[in-house]
This record gives structure tokens, C-alpha cells and sequence, in this order.
């Protein structure tokens, strides 16, 4: 089973700011090493909201998650439960698996960058962008495919970004979804989605649908 989670406004949602959901004390001393109050508030309202979800959907009593800083977090006696999250802003996009690995990444639509296609995209994904209606959009929509693809992989900067080619298959729809289909992407499954100015891109080892929650409240 699979949950794609978006919440917008996040660190002012009830859940994200219910003090009675306590944080562990390897993420507490996670939070601590934040750089800023504003950070540490995203943390910790992103943890209170992703515990609520794993109680909601995954029926886990009490869950914790264990990891510290520069430690792949982990949900104590559920370890087969994967989750990925991202920030854009005021988003929050959570994505949860419990047959395999998950990846989430999210962004607001920002203006294509040359240099980051010509040193990170592949020749297709550069056509795409470029023979796109709307290339900012298009750049947004593949760095976001590419970004959820390591998350979900877990090899970070040792994958090949150039190499990587996460080009859509599909004609755009015009709902939250953008695609009626997953795409297959090296052997993952991938799906997008737009909500307001944002791109969320998700990619799973499972190949079935993203359930797709926008609001929790």
C-alpha cells in the first residue's frame, strides 16, 4: 500500500503543531542542528504530520521515528514502511510505501536554468523543456522525476543525473495529476502532479497507483 501526501500550508496545520505528538530524541536532536528557527519548525511540523499519517494509514500505535542527522530515518518496529517527504515552500509532500522503496521531491515552478540542463539533463529531456509550451514548467517537472528517483534509489550524488533520463511519456493532463499513467523509469515506477505553483514527482520500486491526499487537517 501507498500514500502520496500533500498538505499546503503546513507549519500551521493543527497536526504539524500538536505539541502531544513528541518527537524522538535522535530527531529532536536532529532538529536541534537546524540553522534557523524557521527550519527547525518545518522539521518538526513535517515529523508531527508525517507520525499522524503513519498512524492514519498504516494503523502504527504510537510511531517513532529513530535516525540522526546523516542517518536514513527509519520507523521503530516498522521498519518495512518507507517515507520520503520534501518542502516547497508552504508544501509538504509525503510519500509512503510499505512493499518497497518510495521517493518524493517537490518544487516551485522556477524559470529553466541552462547550465543545470546542460550539465544534468539528457539530450531528451532537453528537447522536452525546449519544445515545451511552457519550458519552466517542463524544467521544473524533470528535475523534480530526477530528484524523486534518487530519493528512491537512495544512491544520492553517486547517480549519474546525466545519464538519467526521466523524459515523460505521456501527453499532459490538466487536473492535479499530470499523467494518466506511471511512466517506468529504470525499472521504478514514477507519477506527477501539480498542486497550485507546485511540481510533485514520486517513484516507487511498486507499480500501482498514488493514492493522492491533498489536505490533512
Amino acid at each position: 500500500m501507498k500514500r502520496l501526501i500533500v498538505v499546503t500550508d503546513f507549519t500551521k496545520n493543527k497536526i504539524g503543531n500538536d505539541s502531544s505528538i513528541l518527537l524522538s530524541k535522535d530527531r529532536q536532536k536532529r532538529a536541534q542542528k537546524l540553522k534557523s528557527e524557521e527550519e527547525i519548525h518545518k522539521f518538526v511540523s513535517a515529523e508531527r504530520i508525517t507520525m499522524a499519517s503513519l498512524q492514519k494509514f498504516f494503523s502504527v500505535e504510537k510511531p517513532q521515528i529513530l535516525g540522526g542527522a546523516g542517518e536514513k530515518p527509519v520507523i521503530q518496529n516498522r521498519q518495512d514502511i518507507s517515507f520520503s517527504r520534501s518542502y516547497a515552500s508552504h508544501l509538504l509532500a509525503l510519500a509512503m510505501e510499505d512493499k518497497g522503496a518510495i521517493g518524493v521531491d517537490a518544487e516551485v515552478i522556477k524559470e529553466a536554468d541552462p547550465w543545470v540542463m546542460k550539465y544534468f539533463f539528457t539530450d531528451q529531456e532537453k528537447e522536452y523543456v525546449e519544445h515545451s509550451v511552457n519550458p519552466d514548467f517542463a524544467f521544473s517537472l524533470i528535475w523534480t522525476r530526477k530528484e524523486s528517483v534518487i530519493k528512491c534509489t537512495g544512491k544520492g550524488l553517486h547517480y549519474r543525473f546525466h545519464l538519467l533520463d526521466t523524459s515523460p511519456t505521456q501527453e499532459l493532463l490538466r487536473g492535479q495529476k499530470l499523467f494518466a499513467h506511471n511512466d517506468c523509469v529504470n525499472g521504478y515506477a514514477m507519477n506527477s502532479y501539480r498542486i497550485e505553483d507546485t511540481v510533485v514527482s514520486v517513484c516507487s520500486e511498486i507499480d500501482d497507483e498514488f493514492p493522492l491526499l491533498v489536505q490533512m487537517r
